[in-house]
């Protein structure tokens, strides 16, 4: 069985900001707790998701947070060292299992996406966008197999003192961006049908946009 990991701080700064200054103070405080399609939240749909895939684990000090995971029946850890994401997937390295995933939580994702990364069998791969060189690439998750523990471990401790401390960079250390600016299978797999992250405001209204065609 799988162990999904999903980091959750919940400070989401760039959402702050961008609800305060689009006006938008309609939209919960938390991302996390923004709509996603079908009635739920954006951190609900995640663990309900997961759940039929394995057992979940969230990572996150947030109070409010902790309770939607207790009231969802979802284990947690509150990491000790979290100063940036890498080192607090760190501190859940004792309850990694025989193929772990890593959900960053506050990405909505389609049913099409969810099966795409909890069918992977490949020993490390991470899902996202990396369209061209000139847009970022965005990291939703990681997968990666008990065999492959040594290289993510030593990624994510690398990552932990970099400069980000992100999946992007983790993926940076284990496999550096091809000439072409963008990644590619297998350490890289493309999701294309509208999955995205909640970080702005603007972009959450904007992206929201494809529920209808899930």
């Amino acid at each position: 069985m799988a162990r999904i990991v999903i980091p959750a701080g919940g400070v989401g700064w760039r959402w702050h900001d961008s609800r305060q200054q689009s006006g938008r103070l309609d939209l919960p405080e938390i991302k996390h707790f923004a709509a996603a399609p079908g009635g739920e939240n954006i951190i609900g749909r995640q663990f309900r998701q997961w759940s039929l895939v394995g057992e979940v684990v969230l990572i996150s000090q947030n109070p409010e947070l902790l309770k939607a995971a207790n009231r969802a029946a979802v284990i947690t850890v509150q990491p000790q060292r979290c100063k940036n994401l890498a080192e607090s997937l760190l501190s859940t390295k004792e309850i990694w299992g025989e193929r772990t995933i890593i959900s960053l939580g506050d990405v909505v994702f389609s049913e099409a996406a969810i099966a795409m990364i909890a069918g992977t069998t490949e020993p490390i791969q991470f899902f996202g966008f990396s369209g061209s060189p000139t847009r970022w690439t965005e990291v939703f998750a990681a997968s990666f197999s008990r065999d492959a523990i040594g290289r993510m471990t030593e990624a994510l401790e690398k990552s932990s003192n970099g400069k980000r401390g992100n999946l992007t960079e983790v993926l940076e250390l284990i496999q550096p961006m091809h000439r072409s600016g963008t990644w590619s299978a297998p350490i890289f797999q493309n999701i294309t049908d509208g999955t995205f992250d909640a970080d702005w405001v603007k972009s959450y209204l904007e992206d929201s946009e494809v529920w209808g065609k899930w």
